[in-house]
């Protein structure tokens, strides 16, 4: 029984080992995350950031934070991509993004029909300390985009 705990012990130590930790690089992963799209995007800045979201700089080391420039479409999309500084940092980023997407809904169930759907169609997920937010007219190409910039090592 001993020799099955340890051999078990030695398999979970070993699966362990092998898992790789990424990176992502922001500044080029960003902007490919949008292009995924099929849309054209503007970058935003820091200040606006905050302003919008509440994200403070020291909560990341790097961002990307765009709007979606043909307003026809809707002008609440965005595609984002926050490298936390840690792991506490990623959860509390996502926590501010989760209350940012409620008053995006929130604003446009009872003005834009097609806006609002879009909202529900969100996506927010995070990996590592690497946060991925988007309300976008497609965003079934954000997760992978954002997967085919990561760099293992």
């Amino acid at each position: 029984m001993k020799k099955i705990f340890f051999v078990f012990l030695a398999a979970v130590l070993l699966l362990c080992s092998c898992t790789s930790s990424f990176t992502v690089n922001v500044s080029e992963a960003g902007p490919a995350m949008a292009e995924a799209t099929g849309f054209a995007w503007m970058e935003y800045d820091k200040d606006s950031i905050y302003n919008d979201t509440g994200i403070s700089e020291d909560m990341y080391v790097d961002c990307f934070f765009a709007w979606l420039l043909e307003a026809s479409v809707g002008n609440c999309a965005c595609v984002i991509l926050f490298e936390a500084a840690d792991s506490t940092k990623a959860s509390e980023i996502e926590t501010y993004l989760k209350a940012y997407l409620t008053d995006v809904q929130l604003t446009q169930e009872n003005y834009n029909a097609d806006n609002y759907a879009m909202t529900k169609a969100a996506v927010l997920f995070v990996e590592g300390n690497y946060v991925v937010f988007a309300i976008a007219p497609d965003t079934s190409v954000i997760k992978t985009a954002f997967e085919n910039a990561k760099v293992i090592g």
